[in-house]
């Protein structure tokens, strides 16, 4: 069925099974379903957009691995890949990522998405790559059950090693990066509209003194200097810190986003 094809009354009968009949929902009924929400133009009303986010969730379709992998198909064939590059003056040809969830319900700013540019003005080419080309990752979860390496206390890491298939845990803190640590309070995320002038402020290196854009940019250079560490770019937890301090400060890191944010 091709895109032009679609519209809310073709998406009516699947978001009718999903509530139905959840058990019989197929992976191809993902995978319409999706193709109906990912449209350049969502052909589905804002009731029905909502309604099956609902119903996926409340019904854990969300934990069912055709699912994923249907959604995942929709969303790889549907994404922009920017051209592959080489590494120039000050950059490093290693390949990275940083995602977090966005479900672990601690409304925390976007910390993923700003260590990840941070990271990007340090060198580091920060891409979302093909699973095989990765060597190795970490798996992180605050004590607070935060999906991201915590600001506030320990966070539990499993250091996967893709190649040997071996996996080492050990727990960091944010005095490994000689780093404070600042209460989740500090770096509650706000409106989009606030969420993007913090996140301008911070990679314009403007804190103006503000407690919680001090503890939101301690966040970011965290998990930044986690990603730069296994990279290979930093020796370790606090070096990746210094690295991502002066992507900052340089104005590399802006200089990063805004390159993104034009090419897209």
């Amino acid at each position: 069925m091709s895109s032009e094809e679609l519209d809310s009354e073709t998406f009516q009968p699947l978001l009718r099974k999903l509530v139905s009949s959840p058990g019989e929902f197929t992976a191809e009924d993902t995978r319409r379903s999706m193709e109906h929400l990912f449209a350049v133009r969502p052909l589905a009303s804002d009731a029905q957009i909502g309604a099956f986010y609902t119903a996926v969730h409340a019904l854990g379709l969300e934990l069912r691995a055709d699912v994923l992998a249907a959604a995942a198909d929709v969303l790889r064939n549907r994404a922009t890949i920017p051209p592959p590059r080489t590494a120039s003056e000050g950059e490093t040809s290693a390949v990275a990522n940083i995602v977090g969830t966005g479900g672990d319900g601690k409304n925390v700013f976007n910390v993923s998405t700003a260590a990840g540019i941070v990271a990007a003005g340090a060198g580091l080419c920060v891409r979302k790559p093909d699973a095989r080309s990765l060597k190795r990752v970490w798996v992180v979860c605050g004590d607070e059950g935060l999906d991201e390496i915590s600001c506030a206390g320990p966070t539990h890491v499993w250091d996967v090693n893709l190649v040997t298939r071996t996996i080492r845990t050990h727990t960091i803190i944010p005095e490994d990066f000689g780093l404070p640590r600042h209460p989740l309070d500090h770096v509650r995320g706000g409106t989009s509209v606030e969420n993007a002038a913090t996140l301008e402020r911070l990679l314009q290196g403007d804190t103006s003194g503000s407690r919680d854009l001090d503890a939101v940019g301690d966040f970011v250079c965290m998990n930044a200097a986690a990603l730069l560490v296994l990279a290979g770019d930093a020796e370790d937890l606090c070096h990746g810190v210094a690295l991502a301090r002066e992507s900052v400060k340089s104005g590399r890191a802006w200089t990063a986003f805004a390159h993104f944010r034009d090419w897209t």
